[in-house]
């Protein structure tokens, strides 16, 4: 008779341990040397802290714990337009002690071990000449000194242009290096499902918006493209590559009721040519005493750059096509001789504003006849919504007021139309003077 008829117990076999993770064996299996390639900080400081066994993970990781130790902290600059000036790297080496050693002590995931190395954007390695190896920033052992040694690398990187960037690489080397990049800046900031993650690109194409605007301004050769270094501007001097075809710029804001986005309030038109700069506000007559007061106070008898007119709202269409013919807009009295630009037809303009979808759909509604041959979209845009993130780095979109107040713009009632047209052309001139050189 057998122990189980006999129903006696059986003893189970022998559990075999599992093998202890081997770091360097598992990288190499996919390429990477682990003793001579590099780790995002943040990326892993954010997934280390989310990781933890029973816990969910959290929004702003533990920085005491991860940066209470001693790391090597090393840097690579970053092209102007994305999230930071550098990104910061630590040995991958240190990256999986440090994770090998968490999860013995406090238990994290055993499938976190094995991300670092299916995800590329955890090592960084200079593995084709010409690639930069990072550089040494210094060593730290605590939040304090990390952000200090960031702070004081960050402050004498500066503003760098794309130009000084792509020079120092030839054109297949940088499109690599930006491949590398970008799949490091991905797990330091994931995107939510449905977001443009590729951040490399987004960055380029702000910087290359840029540009353009500034060869709009006769600040850069028409010829000249995103990797062109060209000196930056003499402001004592007139722009050297202005020319007769030189366009002027339409900054259009509307104004319209917060809960009801097909009731148009106000529109702001501010003009911006090479000689002068001149702004009208209109206010819709049949919604003359309405001001937006819940989300975001409206301001809309604090025009400060000239007179409020009043407009019905079947005539708006006819008022906005005004503002792109001679005289553009702007009223003389009878008799005077106007300038030779506001009397040249079919001039080259370019639309303006800031964070413009609301205001194009608004555009759309007026019934103006000069976008409706080829749509709003064929035409030449400048958004400084955009354009501010060259210079200054983030994944919100800026609100007009923190662009202004970056460049330290003083403004009065903004949510005014007329006044939000004129100060948005302002910011698009700083932006243009102060980034990309």
């Amino acid at each position: 008779m057998d122990n189980a008829a006999s129903g006696e117990d059986v003893p189970l076999p022998a559990e075999e341990e599992e093998a202890p993770y081997d770091a360097a064996k598992s990288f190499a299996e996919v390429g990477i040397d682990l003793f001579s390639s590099f780790c995002p900080a943040r990326a892993l400081e954010r997934v280390t802290d989310g990781h933890k066994r029973g816990h969910k993970p959290c929004e702003k990781p533990g920085e005491v714990e991860f940066w209470a130790r001693t790391w090597h902290l090393h840097y690579l600059p970053l092209p102007p337009g994305c999230h930071s000036r550098l990104l910061l790297l630590i040995p991958l080496k240190e990256a999986s002690d440090y994770v090998q050693g968490l999860a013995a002590k406090v238990g994290i995931d055993k499938q976190l071990l094995q991300n670092l190395t299916r995800d590329k954007g955890f090592a960084y390695q200079a593995d084709k000449p010409g690639i930069p190896t990072p550089y040494l920033l210094g060593v730290s052992d605590s939040t304090s000194s990390m952000q200090q040694l960031f702070e004081n690398k960050w402050q004498e990187i500066g503003a760098r242009s794309w130009g000084q960037w792509a020079s120092n690489f030839e054109s297949d080397i940088l499109k690599d290096l930006e491949a590398k990049l970008d799949a490091c800046m991905k797990v330091e900031h994931p995107t939510k499902k449905g977001r443009n993650s590729d951040l490399m690109f987004m960055a380029r194409i702000n910087a290359e918006h840029l540009t353009q605007v500034q060869k709009w301004f006769g600040l850069r050769p028409k010829d000249s493209v995103l990797d062109t270094l060209v000196d930056p501007p003499d402001l004592s001097r007139p722009a050297p590559w202005l020319d007769d075809d030189s366009p002027f710029f339409v900054c259009i804001d509307f104004e319209w009721k917060e809960f009801d986005e097909t009731q148009l309030t106000e529109i702001g038109v501010s003009i911006l040519d090479t000689l002068d700069i001149k702004a009208r506000h209109l206010r819709v007559a049949e919604h003359f005493r309405y001001a937006n007061r819940k989300h975001c106070k409206g301001y809309p008898d604090k025009f400060h750059f000239g007179k409020s007119e009043r407009v019905p709202s079947a005539k708006m269409g006819e008022w906005v096509d005004q503002f792109f013919s001679p005289p553009y807009g702007f009223r003389y009295p009878i008799g005077t001789k106007l300038p030779e630009h506001q009397c040249r037809p079919g001039r080259r303009w370019i639309l303006v504003g800031h964070d413009m979808t609301g205001d194009i759909k608004q555009l759309v509604r007026t019934g103006s006849q000069t976008f409706k041959p080829k749509g709003i979209s064929s035409f030449e845009q400048a958004d400084t919504a955009q354009l501010f993130k060259v210079l200054h780095p983030e994944t919100a979109t800026p609100g007009l007021a923190k662009v202004l107040s970056g460049f330290n713009i003083p403004a009065r009632h903004l949510h005014n139309g007329g006044n939000d047209a004129w100060y948005t052309l302002m910011a698009l001139v700083r932006i243009v003077l102060e980034g990309g050189w």
